[in-house]
């Protein structure tokens, strides 16, 4: 029985190695936008909470700050975090390549 879960397991991240490189991400400019229209829809957002209002952000979405020398409001920050979140570097190579843009079954 262990030596069943031990092969299990092993084939498990062999193939996770292998093929995870192969995942598909979103084309950057695709994801940038749906993180701002998700932070613009979600509770973080002025019109439907007061959520960043209460972490002491008072301009909400708007609010600007510096980070790491570049100054932005968090709106564009989740947005950069998207694009940051498909780049490929060698420990995680998850986006290499492969974009998924769902627009163009409908084009």
């Amino acid at each position: 029985m262990n030596k069943q879960i031990f092969v299990s397991v092993t084939l498990f991240i062999l193939f996770s190695l292998v093929f995870g490189k192969e995942a598909l991400s979103w084309i950057e400019e695709t994801h940038m936008n749906l993180s701002k229209y998700s932070a613009e829809s979600s509770v973080i957002s002025e019109d439907k909470d007061d959520y960043l209002k209460n972490l002491g952000f008072d301009k909400g979405l708007g609010e600007y700050f510096t980070w790491r020398n570049a100054t932005d409001n968090i709106r564009n920050w989740i947005a950069n975090g998207a694009n940051l979140e498909d780049k490929r570097t060698s420990v995680f190579p998850l986006s290499q390549k492969n974009k998924y843009e769902p627009s163009i079954l409908y084009r």
